[in-house]
């Protein structure tokens, strides 16, 4: 089942290059991420991490109204503040209203493993510039080689990020 869903996510994000692409939009984000109790927290010592990064967005189709479908990139690092260096990076295919509000869902590689994505936000529009704030969650993995003393599940992860971007 999780080779099907790989396949299927990479052909959407393949996809990406046949459309014709309305715009594109790239800045950086900045946010927290909740961790679940894990294997994640266990190793941490914590259940919470700041992250930094950066998201590539390609709007595919606008209607008149400004309602948009969208696909973005977007690398996180987590965890600099406790000293670790924890990357993380997602493809979301998406939706966006003309008031900017968000859903969209994807894959999500991290250091725990491949796993899906949900989001949901709203973007702010200042002139040329958009403020993107998001909400995401990454649900539990279960590891198949879990460390001594654990039961093999990840932990969920909540992820609050905002930031801002424009035209390239």
């Amino acid at each position: 089942m999780k080779n099907v869903i790989f396949l299927i996510l990479f052909f959407l994000m393949l996809s990406e290059y046949c459309f014709s692409q309305i715009e594109q939009l790239e800045g950086p984000r900045l946010g927290v991420t909740i961790l679940t109790n894990g294997t994640s927290s266990e190793r941490l010592n914590s259940n919470f991490i700041t992250q930094i990064g950066y998201q590539w967005e390609t709007k595919f189709s606008s209607d008149t109204l400004g309602s948009a479908f969208l696909g973005e990139w977007v690398l996180l690092v987590g965890g600099l503040e406790k000293g670790y260096f924890i990357p993380s990076l997602s493809y979301l295919l998406g939706y966006r209203t003309i008031k900017g509000f968000e859903f969209a869902v994807g894959a999500n590689l991290s250091i725990t493993g491949f796993g899906p994505i949900i989001a949901i936000g709203k973007s702010f529009t200042f002139g040329s510039v958009n403020v993107p704030v998001n909400l995401a969650f990454v649900p539990s993995i279960d590891r198949e080689d879990p460390p001594v003393g654990t039961e093999g599940r990840t932990g969920s992860r909540i992820t609050f990020t905002f930031g801002f971007n424009s035209k390239y």
